[in-house]
Protein backbone atom coordinates (compact mmCIF):
# COMPACT_ATOMS: atom_id res chain seq x y z
CA UNK A 1 0.00 0.00 0.00
CA UNK A 2 2.75 2.36 1.00
CA UNK A 3 4.60 1.24 -2.01
CA UNK A 4 1.66 2.49 -4.31
CA UNK A 5 1.25 5.75 -2.38
CA UNK A 6 4.84 6.38 -3.16
CA UNK A 7 4.45 5.48 -6.90
CA UNK A 8 1.07 7.83 -6.84
CA UNK A 9 2.99 10.85 -5.07
CA UNK A 10 6.00 10.59 -7.36
CA UNK A 11 3.41 10.88 -10.62
CA UNK A 12 2.33 13.48 -9.36
CA UNK A 13 5.43 15.35 -8.38
CA UNK A 14 5.97 14.85 -11.87
CA UNK A 15 3.17 15.72 -13.51
CA UNK A 16 3.16 19.06 -11.19
CA UNK A 17 6.23 19.35 -12.15
CA UNK A 18 5.62 19.58 -16.51
CA UNK A 19 2.48 21.10 -15.40
CA UNK A 20 4.69 24.46 -14.19
CA UNK A 21 7.33 24.18 -16.30
CA UNK A 22 6.25 23.41 -19.74
CA UNK A 23 7.21 26.57 -22.25
CA UNK A 24 3.21 26.78 -23.22
CA UNK A 25 0.65 28.50 -21.13
CA UNK A 26 -1.74 25.27 -19.44
CA UNK A 27 -4.84 26.02 -17.66
CA UNK A 28 -7.93 23.43 -16.21
CA UNK A 29 -11.14 24.99 -15.94
CA UNK A 30 -14.69 22.94 -14.78
CA UNK A 31 -17.77 21.94 -16.29
CA UNK A 32 -18.86 25.85 -16.17
CA UNK A 33 -15.48 26.88 -17.41
CA UNK A 34 -14.29 28.42 -14.10
CA UNK A 35 -10.39 28.08 -13.62
CA UNK A 36 -9.27 25.43 -11.70
CA UNK A 37 -5.53 25.67 -12.21
CA UNK A 38 -3.16 27.69 -13.88
CA UNK A 39 0.52 27.26 -14.64
CA UNK A 40 3.20 29.68 -14.58
CA UNK A 41 3.64 30.55 -18.29
CA UNK A 42 -0.04 31.03 -18.43
CA UNK A 43 -0.28 33.62 -15.85
CA UNK A 44 2.54 35.29 -17.52
CA UNK A 45 1.27 35.48 -21.14
CA UNK A 46 -1.73 36.89 -19.45
CA UNK A 47 0.38 39.20 -16.42
CA UNK A 48 -2.13 37.81 -14.16
CA UNK A 49 -1.58 36.42 -10.80
CA UNK A 50 -2.66 32.96 -9.36
CA UNK A 51 -5.19 34.42 -6.69
CA UNK A 52 -6.68 36.75 -9.30
CA UNK A 53 -7.56 33.85 -12.30
CA UNK A 54 -8.78 30.68 -9.85
CA UNK A 55 -12.48 30.49 -9.82
CA UNK A 56 -13.08 33.30 -12.22
CA UNK A 57 -15.19 32.23 -15.75
CA UNK A 58 -11.79 31.69 -18.18
CA UNK A 59 -13.67 33.71 -21.16
CA UNK A 60 -14.13 36.64 -19.08
CA UNK A 61 -10.69 37.43 -17.95
CA UNK A 62 -9.26 37.06 -21.71
CA UNK A 63 -11.80 37.23 -24.04
CA UNK A 64 -13.03 40.51 -25.83
CA UNK A 65 -16.96 41.05 -24.68
CA UNK A 66 -17.45 40.72 -28.72
CA UNK A 67 -16.01 37.22 -28.59
CA UNK A 68 -17.22 35.90 -25.97
CA UNK A 69 -20.23 34.20 -27.72
CA UNK A 70 -18.12 32.66 -29.78
CA UNK A 71 -15.76 31.50 -27.06
CA UNK A 72 -18.53 30.20 -25.36
CA UNK A 73 -19.47 27.60 -28.39
CA UNK A 74 -16.07 26.42 -28.51
CA UNK A 75 -16.63 25.69 -24.47
CA UNK A 76 -19.80 23.70 -25.42
CA UNK A 77 -17.95 22.00 -27.78
CA UNK A 78 -15.34 20.98 -25.64
CA UNK A 79 -17.99 19.81 -23.52
CA UNK A 80 -18.88 17.65 -25.62
CA UNK A 81 -15.87 15.58 -25.27
CA UNK A 82 -14.47 17.19 -28.65
CA UNK A 83 -11.00 18.18 -29.30
CA UNK A 84 -10.74 21.58 -30.82
CA UNK A 85 -7.55 24.21 -32.06
CA UNK A 86 -7.79 27.55 -33.39
CA UNK A 87 -5.91 30.77 -33.85
CA UNK A 88 -7.85 33.66 -32.12
CA UNK A 89 -6.78 36.96 -30.16
CA UNK A 90 -7.09 37.14 -26.31
CA UNK A 91 -6.40 40.33 -24.06
CA UNK A 92 -3.83 40.53 -21.14
CA UNK A 93 -5.14 42.04 -17.33
CA UNK A 94 -4.40 45.21 -19.08
CA UNK A 95 -6.19 44.74 -22.60
CA UNK A 96 -3.72 43.96 -24.62
CA UNK A 97 -4.17 41.97 -27.20
CA UNK A 98 -1.95 38.66 -27.68
CA UNK A 99 -2.03 36.63 -30.64
CA UNK A 100 -2.30 33.08 -29.64
CA UNK A 101 -3.05 29.10 -30.86
CA UNK A 102 -5.45 27.12 -28.13
CA UNK A 103 -5.52 23.79 -28.21
CA UNK A 104 -8.65 22.91 -25.91
CA UNK A 105 -9.34 19.27 -24.94
CA UNK A 106 -12.13 17.41 -22.31
CA UNK A 107 -10.40 15.95 -18.85
CA UNK A 108 -12.98 12.60 -19.17
CA UNK A 109 -12.69 10.18 -15.89
CA UNK A 110 -14.79 6.79 -15.33
CA UNK A 111 -16.77 7.74 -18.85
CA UNK A 112 -18.05 10.99 -17.42
CA UNK A 113 -16.84 14.89 -18.24
CA UNK A 114 -15.31 16.04 -15.18
CA UNK A 115 -13.11 19.19 -16.61
CA UNK A 116 -11.38 20.76 -19.44
CA UNK A 117 -7.74 21.83 -20.09
CA UNK A 118 -7.01 24.35 -22.95
CA UNK A 119 -2.85 24.82 -23.66
CA UNK A 120 -2.63 28.49 -24.76
CA UNK A 121 1.00 29.57 -27.10
CA UNK A 122 2.09 32.91 -27.86
CA UNK A 123 2.61 33.34 -31.54
CA UNK A 124 2.46 37.21 -31.50
CA UNK A 125 6.73 36.57 -33.16
CA UNK A 126 4.94 34.08 -35.46
CA UNK A 127 2.59 36.26 -36.38
CA UNK A 128 5.07 39.06 -37.06
CA UNK A 129 7.28 37.01 -38.89
CA UNK A 130 4.11 35.63 -41.43
CA UNK A 131 3.02 39.47 -41.83
CA UNK A 132 7.36 40.53 -42.74
CA UNK A 133 6.93 37.77 -44.84
CA UNK A 134 3.72 38.35 -46.64
CA UNK A 135 5.18 42.26 -47.03
CA UNK A 136 7.71 41.14 -48.62
CA UNK A 137 5.94 38.80 -50.71
CA UNK A 138 3.41 41.89 -51.83
CA UNK A 139 6.72 43.97 -52.48
CA UNK A 140 8.54 40.90 -54.79
CA UNK A 141 4.84 40.78 -56.79
CA UNK A 142 4.51 44.50 -57.33
CA UNK A 143 8.07 44.22 -58.85
CA UNK A 144 6.89 41.49 -60.53
CA UNK A 145 4.04 43.31 -61.68
CA UNK A 146 5.43 46.66 -62.89
CA UNK A 147 8.06 44.53 -64.78
CA UNK A 148 7.94 45.23 -68.53
CA UNK A 149 9.10 41.45 -69.43
CA UNK A 150 7.38 38.23 -68.40
CA UNK A 151 8.59 36.66 -65.33
CA UNK A 152 7.73 33.21 -64.96
CA UNK A 153 9.31 30.25 -62.75
CA UNK A 154 9.13 26.47 -63.11
CA UNK A 155 9.88 23.64 -61.18
CA UNK A 156 11.59 20.44 -62.41
CA UNK A 157 8.38 18.92 -64.05
CA UNK A 158 7.85 22.06 -65.93
CA UNK A 159 4.85 23.02 -64.30
CA UNK A 160 4.18 27.00 -63.56
CA UNK A 161 5.10 28.10 -59.83
CA UNK A 162 5.06 32.00 -60.49
CA UNK A 163 3.67 34.20 -63.33
CA UNK A 164 3.70 38.30 -63.46
CA UNK A 165 0.64 40.12 -64.42
CA UNK A 166 2.42 41.01 -67.83
CA UNK A 167 2.89 37.50 -67.83
CA UNK A 168 -0.86 36.58 -67.36
CA UNK A 169 -1.87 39.45 -70.09
CA UNK A 170 -0.24 38.35 -72.79
CA UNK A 171 -1.05 34.71 -72.39
CA UNK A 172 -4.41 35.42 -71.97
CA UNK A 173 -5.02 33.71 -69.19
CA UNK A 174 -5.92 34.50 -64.94
CA UNK A 175 -2.92 33.62 -62.74
CA UNK A 176 -5.11 30.81 -61.64
CA UNK A 177 -5.27 29.12 -64.94
CA UNK A 178 -1.85 29.34 -65.95
CA UNK A 179 -0.13 28.67 -61.78
CA UNK A 180 0.29 24.48 -61.64
CA UNK A 181 -0.15 23.74 -65.33
CA UNK A 182 2.43 21.99 -67.58
CA UNK A 183 4.66 25.47 -69.04
CA UNK A 184 5.37 22.92 -72.36
CA UNK A 185 2.09 21.83 -72.87
CA UNK A 186 -0.19 24.45 -72.39
CA UNK A 187 1.44 27.60 -73.40
CA UNK A 188 3.95 26.54 -76.23
CA UNK A 189 3.58 25.71 -79.91
CA UNK A 190 2.61 22.02 -80.77
CA UNK A 191 5.54 22.03 -83.09
CA UNK A 192 8.02 23.02 -80.75
CA UNK A 193 6.49 21.28 -77.36
CA UNK A 194 8.43 17.60 -77.80
CA UNK A 195 11.59 19.50 -78.20
CA UNK A 196 11.56 22.16 -75.55
CA UNK A 197 10.72 19.33 -73.41
CA UNK A 198 14.20 17.33 -74.25
CA UNK A 199 16.08 20.22 -73.69
CA UNK A 200 14.71 21.37 -70.91
CA UNK A 201 15.47 18.04 -69.05
CA UNK A 202 18.68 17.54 -70.24
CA UNK A 203 19.57 21.01 -68.61
CA UNK A 204 18.46 19.85 -65.34
CA UNK A 205 20.15 17.04 -65.62
CA UNK A 206 23.36 18.87 -66.14
CA UNK A 207 23.83 17.23 -69.70
CA UNK A 208 23.46 21.18 -71.49
CA UNK A 209 24.89 23.63 -70.73
CA UNK A 210 22.95 26.45 -69.52
CA UNK A 211 21.11 28.99 -72.32
CA UNK A 212 21.20 31.75 -70.67
CA UNK A 213 19.54 33.40 -73.31
CA UNK A 214 17.39 32.33 -76.60
CA UNK A 215 14.16 33.43 -78.87
CA UNK A 216 10.93 30.97 -79.09
CA UNK A 217 7.37 31.67 -79.51
CA UNK A 218 4.70 30.98 -76.90
CA UNK A 219 0.59 30.20 -77.85
CA UNK A 220 -2.00 33.19 -75.88
CA UNK A 221 -5.32 31.46 -75.07
CA UNK A 222 -6.95 32.82 -78.97
CA UNK A 223 -4.09 30.28 -80.44
CA UNK A 224 -2.15 33.44 -81.80
CA UNK A 225 1.84 32.83 -81.29
CA UNK A 226 4.15 35.57 -79.66
CA UNK A 227 7.75 35.45 -80.03
CA UNK A 228 10.02 36.12 -76.69
CA UNK A 229 12.96 36.53 -76.23
CA UNK A 230 14.25 34.84 -73.17
CA UNK A 231 16.93 34.92 -70.38
CA UNK A 232 17.09 32.00 -67.60
CA UNK A 233 18.56 31.63 -64.71
CA UNK A 234 18.39 28.22 -62.70
CA UNK A 235 16.99 28.22 -59.20
CA UNK A 236 19.11 25.83 -56.57
CA UNK A 237 18.17 24.33 -53.37
CA UNK A 238 20.63 24.68 -50.22
CA UNK A 239 22.42 21.39 -51.19
CA UNK A 240 22.80 23.15 -54.67
CA UNK A 241 20.65 21.09 -56.86
CA UNK A 242 18.73 22.30 -59.31
CA UNK A 243 15.30 22.90 -58.74
CA UNK A 244 14.19 25.03 -61.41
CA UNK A 245 14.35 27.68 -63.37
CA UNK A 246 13.41 31.23 -63.81
CA UNK A 247 13.07 33.02 -66.84
CA UNK A 248 12.06 36.77 -67.99
CA UNK A 249 10.73 37.26 -71.71
CA UNK A 250 10.33 40.09 -73.53
CA UNK A 251 8.00 40.05 -76.28
CA UNK A 252 9.78 40.82 -79.43
CA UNK A 253 6.99 39.70 -82.33
CA UNK A 254 6.63 43.27 -83.06
CA UNK A 255 10.05 44.25 -83.68
CA UNK A 256 11.11 40.71 -84.91
CA UNK A 257 7.71 41.39 -87.39
CA UNK A 258 9.07 45.16 -88.61
CA UNK A 259 12.78 43.84 -88.43
CA UNK A 260 11.78 41.51 -91.70
CA UNK A 261 9.08 43.80 -93.24
CA UNK A 262 12.03 46.32 -93.40
CA UNK A 263 14.58 43.77 -94.58
CA UNK A 264 12.11 42.79 -97.89
CA UNK A 265 11.41 46.28 -98.39
CA UNK A 266 14.61 47.18 -99.09
CA UNK A 267 15.04 43.41 -101.05
CA UNK A 268 12.26 44.54 -103.23
CA UNK A 269 13.72 47.92 -104.19
CA UNK A 270 17.11 46.41 -104.99
CA UNK A 271 15.29 44.53 -106.89
CA UNK A 272 13.69 47.17 -108.60
CA UNK A 273 17.37 48.36 -109.68
CA UNK A 274 18.44 44.99 -110.98
CA UNK A 275 15.56 43.10 -112.81
CA UNK A 276 15.30 44.08 -115.99
CA UNK A 277 11.74 43.08 -117.14
CA UNK A 278 8.37 42.39 -114.73
CA UNK A 279 8.95 39.16 -115.17
CA UNK A 280 12.07 38.93 -113.30
CA UNK A 281 10.64 41.15 -110.82
CA UNK A 282 7.26 39.56 -110.22
CA UNK A 283 9.76 36.43 -109.27
CA UNK A 284 12.35 38.04 -107.03
CA UNK A 285 8.71 39.91 -105.30
CA UNK A 286 7.56 35.99 -104.62
CA UNK A 287 10.71 34.67 -103.43
CA UNK A 288 10.84 37.41 -100.90
CA UNK A 289 7.66 37.34 -99.80
CA UNK A 290 7.93 33.56 -99.25
CA UNK A 291 10.84 34.25 -96.89
CA UNK A 292 8.81 35.72 -94.39
CA UNK A 293 5.24 33.86 -94.44
CA UNK A 294 3.97 30.83 -96.41
CA UNK A 295 3.71 32.11 -99.97
CA UNK A 296 3.22 28.63 -102.29
CA UNK A 297 -0.26 30.28 -104.04
CA UNK A 298 0.42 33.75 -104.92
CA UNK A 299 -0.51 36.15 -107.81
CA UNK A 300 -0.10 39.63 -108.63
CA UNK A 301 -2.78 41.27 -110.32
CA UNK A 302 -2.56 44.96 -112.15
CA UNK A 303 -5.60 47.21 -112.38
CA UNK A 304 -5.80 48.61 -115.85
CA UNK A 305 -7.93 52.06 -114.86
CA UNK A 306 -8.77 53.10 -118.28
CA UNK A 307 -10.48 49.66 -119.66
CA UNK A 308 -11.35 48.57 -116.47
CA UNK A 309 -9.18 45.52 -116.66
CA UNK A 310 -7.96 43.38 -114.06
CA UNK A 311 -4.74 40.71 -115.70
CA UNK A 312 -2.65 38.96 -113.86
CA UNK A 313 0.79 39.20 -114.98
CA UNK A 314 2.45 36.72 -112.25
CA UNK A 315 0.85 33.58 -110.88
CA UNK A 316 2.49 30.67 -108.83
CA UNK A 317 -0.34 28.08 -107.45
CA UNK A 318 -0.64 24.28 -107.15
CA UNK A 319 -3.97 24.82 -108.80
CA UNK A 320 -4.28 28.24 -110.64
CA UNK A 321 -1.32 28.65 -113.77
CA UNK A 322 -3.21 31.26 -115.53
CA UNK A 323 -6.06 33.75 -115.26
CA UNK A 324 -7.63 35.56 -118.09
CA UNK A 325 -7.86 39.23 -118.25
CA UNK A 326 -11.40 40.45 -116.93
CA UNK A 327 -13.43 43.42 -117.15
CA UNK A 328 -15.97 44.30 -113.76
CA UNK A 329 -14.84 40.81 -112.40
CA UNK A 330 -16.93 39.80 -108.87
CA UNK A 331 -14.18 37.86 -107.41
CA UNK A 332 -12.30 38.88 -104.42
CA UNK A 333 -9.57 40.38 -106.40
CA UNK A 334 -12.01 43.34 -107.48
CA UNK A 335 -13.35 44.04 -104.37
CA UNK A 336 -10.15 44.72 -102.82
CA UNK A 337 -9.56 46.98 -105.95
CA UNK A 338 -13.44 48.65 -105.56
CA UNK A 339 -12.66 49.32 -101.62
CA UNK A 340 -8.74 50.05 -101.43
CA UNK A 341 -8.69 47.99 -98.21
CA UNK A 342 -6.75 44.68 -97.22
CA UNK A 343 -8.73 41.49 -96.90
CA UNK A 344 -8.64 38.74 -94.68
CA UNK A 345 -10.89 36.14 -96.24
CA UNK A 346 -11.33 33.17 -93.92
CA UNK A 347 -13.90 30.64 -94.60
CA UNK A 348 -16.54 32.64 -92.05
CA UNK A 349 -15.54 36.51 -93.29
CA UNK A 350 -16.15 34.61 -97.03
CA UNK A 351 -19.40 33.36 -96.04
CA UNK A 352 -20.59 36.86 -94.91
CA UNK A 353 -18.95 38.39 -98.19
CA UNK A 354 -21.20 35.92 -100.33
CA UNK A 355 -24.43 35.94 -98.33
CA UNK A 356 -24.01 39.97 -98.59
CA UNK A 357 -23.58 39.41 -102.69
CA UNK A 358 -20.21 41.28 -102.62
CA UNK A 359 -18.37 38.88 -103.94
CA UNK A 360 -17.93 35.42 -105.60
CA UNK A 361 -16.01 32.48 -105.63
CA UNK A 362 -13.88 31.81 -108.62
CA UNK A 363 -12.09 29.21 -109.02
CA UNK A 364 -10.94 26.67 -106.90
CA UNK A 365 -12.15 26.75 -102.95
CA UNK A 366 -9.34 27.63 -100.65
CA UNK A 367 -9.05 27.44 -97.19
CA UNK A 368 -7.47 30.80 -96.75
CA UNK A 369 -7.48 33.74 -98.77
CA UNK A 370 -5.08 37.36 -98.19
CA UNK A 371 -5.19 40.10 -100.60
CA UNK A 372 -3.58 43.92 -100.01
CA UNK A 373 -4.13 46.28 -102.54
CA UNK A 374 -1.29 48.22 -104.47
CA UNK A 375 -1.70 52.15 -104.50
CA UNK A 376 0.05 54.59 -105.93
CA UNK A 377 -0.85 58.29 -105.13
CA UNK A 378 -4.14 57.19 -103.89
CA UNK A 379 -5.09 55.26 -106.94
CA UNK A 380 -5.57 51.40 -106.50
CA UNK A 381 -2.89 49.66 -109.50
CA UNK A 382 -3.17 45.72 -108.06
CA UNK A 383 -3.74 43.84 -105.84
CA UNK A 384 -0.99 40.99 -104.07
CA UNK A 385 -2.44 38.03 -103.13
CA UNK A 386 -1.35 34.82 -101.39
CA UNK A 387 -3.83 31.74 -101.13
CA UNK A 388 -4.14 28.41 -98.53
CA UNK A 389 -5.30 25.29 -99.74
CA UNK A 390 -3.63 23.14 -96.87
CA UNK A 391 -5.77 23.07 -93.60
CA UNK A 392 -2.20 23.26 -91.69
CA UNK A 393 -1.65 27.11 -93.10
CA UNK A 394 -3.53 29.59 -92.16
CA UNK A 395 -3.08 33.56 -92.45
CA UNK A 396 -3.42 35.47 -89.43
CA UNK A 397 -2.92 39.32 -88.25
CA UNK A 398 1.19 38.72 -88.44
CA UNK A 399 0.74 37.48 -92.46
CA UNK A 400 -1.94 40.63 -93.30
CA UNK A 401 0.37 43.31 -91.19
CA UNK A 402 3.52 42.01 -93.51
CA UNK A 403 1.98 42.06 -96.27
CA UNK A 404 0.47 45.40 -96.01
CA UNK A 405 3.82 46.87 -94.80
CA UNK A 406 5.27 46.01 -98.07
CA UNK A 407 2.68 46.38 -100.44
CA UNK A 408 4.09 50.36 -100.88
CA UNK A 409 6.94 49.27 -101.63
CA UNK A 410 6.21 46.62 -103.89
CA UNK A 411 3.66 49.25 -105.92
CA UNK A 412 6.79 51.87 -105.81
CA UNK A 413 8.43 49.19 -107.66
CA UNK A 414 5.51 47.85 -110.33
CA UNK A 415 5.51 51.67 -110.67
CA UNK A 416 9.06 52.41 -111.49
CA UNK A 417 9.76 49.17 -113.88
CA UNK A 418 6.18 50.55 -115.83
CA UNK A 419 8.10 54.15 -115.62
CA UNK A 420 11.42 52.31 -116.70
CA UNK A 421 9.94 50.34 -119.51
CA UNK A 422 7.93 53.78 -120.86
CA UNK A 423 11.22 55.34 -120.78
CA UNK A 424 12.97 52.59 -122.42
CA UNK A 425 10.34 53.20 -125.03
CA UNK A 426 10.74 56.85 -125.09
CA UNK A 427 13.94 56.88 -125.10
CA UNK A 428 14.11 54.44 -128.38
CA UNK A 429 11.79 56.36 -130.40
CA UNK A 430 13.95 59.47 -129.50
CA UNK A 431 16.70 57.66 -130.28
CA UNK A 432 15.34 56.79 -133.55
CA UNK A 433 14.53 60.78 -134.25
CA UNK A 434 17.82 62.28 -133.44
CA UNK A 435 20.35 59.84 -134.99
CA UNK A 436 20.03 61.05 -138.54
CA UNK A 437 20.10 64.98 -137.51
CA UNK A 438 23.01 67.10 -138.76
CA UNK A 439 23.40 68.62 -135.43
CA UNK A 440 24.32 67.85 -132.09
CA UNK A 441 21.50 66.63 -129.51
CA UNK A 442 21.98 66.05 -126.04
CA UNK A 443 19.09 65.43 -123.55
CA UNK A 444 19.31 65.51 -119.78
CA UNK A 445 16.54 65.26 -116.78
CA UNK A 446 15.60 67.32 -113.91
CA UNK A 447 18.53 65.94 -112.17
CA UNK A 448 20.83 67.05 -114.95
CA UNK A 449 22.24 63.92 -115.90
CA UNK A 450 22.45 63.19 -119.49
CA UNK A 451 20.17 60.45 -120.42
CA UNK A 452 20.19 60.38 -124.28
CA UNK A 453 22.89 61.82 -127.03
CA UNK A 454 23.09 61.34 -131.03
CA UNK A 455 25.67 60.30 -133.30
CA UNK A 456 26.58 63.56 -134.40
CA UNK A 457 27.22 64.65 -131.09
CA UNK A 458 29.71 61.58 -130.24
CA UNK A 459 31.20 62.74 -133.67
CA UNK A 460 31.49 66.03 -132.90
CA UNK A 461 32.64 66.02 -129.48
CA UNK A 462 35.03 62.35 -130.52
CA UNK A 463 33.60 60.45 -127.36
CA UNK A 464 31.76 57.40 -127.17
CA UNK A 465 28.51 56.51 -126.40
CA UNK A 466 29.17 55.44 -122.66
CA UNK A 467 30.99 57.88 -121.81
CA UNK A 468 28.57 61.03 -121.75
CA UNK A 469 25.12 59.22 -120.98
CA UNK A 470 24.52 58.88 -116.72
CA UNK A 471 27.40 61.53 -116.75
CA UNK A 472 25.92 65.13 -115.41
CA UNK A 473 26.23 68.18 -117.92
CA UNK A 474 28.41 70.38 -115.75
CA UNK A 475 30.88 67.84 -116.64
CA UNK A 476 31.22 68.98 -120.10
CA UNK A 477 31.50 73.28 -119.07
CA UNK A 478 33.74 75.59 -117.16
CA UNK A 479 34.68 78.85 -116.67
CA UNK A 480 32.20 81.57 -118.04
CA UNK A 481 29.96 79.80 -119.95
CA UNK A 482 29.72 77.16 -116.62
CA UNK A 483 28.35 80.08 -114.37
CA UNK A 484 26.07 81.31 -117.21
CA UNK A 485 24.78 77.80 -117.86
CA UNK A 486 23.89 77.37 -114.51
CA UNK A 487 22.40 80.69 -113.93
CA UNK A 488 19.94 79.68 -117.54
CA UNK A 489 18.96 76.42 -116.04
CA UNK A 490 18.48 77.66 -112.71
CA UNK A 491 15.80 79.97 -114.36
CA UNK A 492 14.52 77.39 -116.74
CA UNK A 493 13.78 75.63 -113.32
CA UNK A 494 11.88 78.33 -111.03
CA UNK A 495 10.29 79.94 -113.94
CA UNK A 496 8.62 77.61 -116.42
CA UNK A 497 7.66 80.64 -119.33
CA UNK A 498 11.34 81.29 -119.58
CA UNK A 499 12.21 81.08 -123.55
CA UNK A 500 14.88 79.05 -124.97
CA UNK A 501 18.74 80.96 -125.53
CA UNK A 502 21.30 80.40 -127.70
CA UNK A 503 24.78 81.25 -126.95
CA UNK A 504 27.91 81.00 -128.82
CA UNK A 505 30.93 79.41 -127.60
CA UNK A 506 34.03 77.17 -128.72
CA UNK A 507 34.51 73.74 -127.87
CA UNK A 508 37.87 72.17 -127.98
CA UNK A 509 38.69 73.85 -131.81
CA UNK A 510 35.57 74.15 -133.08
CA UNK A 511 33.01 77.38 -132.59
CA UNK A 512 29.69 76.31 -131.94
CA UNK A 513 26.15 77.35 -131.34
CA UNK A 514 24.64 76.27 -128.07
CA UNK A 515 20.96 76.11 -127.93
CA UNK A 516 19.47 75.62 -124.54
CA UNK A 517 15.62 74.25 -124.86
CA UNK A 518 14.05 73.73 -121.91
CA UNK A 519 11.02 70.87 -121.30
CA UNK A 520 8.09 71.26 -118.98
CA UNK A 521 5.94 68.60 -118.17
CA UNK A 522 2.23 69.95 -116.48
CA UNK A 523 4.83 73.51 -116.24
CA UNK A 524 6.91 71.50 -114.18
CA UNK A 525 10.44 71.07 -115.39
CA UNK A 526 11.31 67.99 -116.83
CA UNK A 527 14.38 68.66 -117.98
CA UNK A 528 16.33 70.13 -121.12
CA UNK A 529 17.69 69.84 -124.92
CA UNK A 530 21.08 71.11 -125.94
CA UNK A 531 21.55 71.67 -129.78
CA UNK A 532 25.15 72.21 -130.69
CA UNK A 533 25.73 73.77 -134.44
CA UNK A 534 29.13 73.20 -135.78
CA UNK A 535 29.66 77.40 -136.94
CA UNK A 536 33.46 76.90 -137.63
CA UNK A 537 33.37 77.20 -141.63
CA UNK A 538 31.21 80.26 -141.11
CA UNK A 539 33.41 82.13 -138.69
CA UNK A 540 36.69 81.00 -140.82
CA UNK A 541 34.58 82.18 -143.73
CA UNK A 542 33.61 85.27 -141.70
CA UNK A 543 37.28 85.83 -140.98
CA UNK A 544 38.66 85.50 -144.60
CA UNK A 545 36.20 87.85 -145.84
CA UNK A 546 36.94 90.63 -143.53
CA UNK A 547 40.53 90.12 -143.94
CA UNK A 548 40.03 90.46 -147.64
CA UNK A 549 37.89 93.62 -147.32
CA UNK A 550 40.76 95.03 -145.17
CA UNK A 551 43.01 93.84 -147.76
CA UNK A 552 41.31 95.89 -150.54
CA UNK A 553 41.07 98.96 -148.41
CA UNK A 554 44.51 98.73 -148.60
Amino acid sequence: MKNIKDKTKRYKTFLDTLFENVLEGIVIADKKGKILQANQHFLEIFDYKKNEVLGKPLDELITSPKERKKAASFTKKVAHGKNISFKTIRFTKKGKPINVSVLASPIIIDGNFEAMYGIYRDITKEINIEKDLQTERDRAQKYLDIAGVIIVSLNTKGEVTLINRLGCKILGYKQKEIIGKNWFDNFLPISIQNDVKKVYKKLLKGDLKQVNSYDNPIVNKKGEERLMAWHNTFLHNDKGNIIGILSSGKDITEKKESEEAQAAQYAISEATNTTKSFKELFSAIHKIISQIMPADNFFIAIYDRDSNTVSFPYIFGKYEKSIPDRKNGEGLTEMVIRTGKPLHAFPQKFKEILDKGEAKLLGKPWVDWLGVPLIINKQVIGVLTIESYDKEVKFGKKELNLLQFISTQVAMAIERQRNQENLQQETAKLSAMISGMNEGIVFANAQDKIIEVNAYFLNLVGKKRQEIIGKSIWDFHKGKILDKVKKLIWKFKNNPNTPEVELQRPLGDMEVILRLQPVYDNSKYAGIIFNLIDVSELKNAHKKAIAGVMEKNK
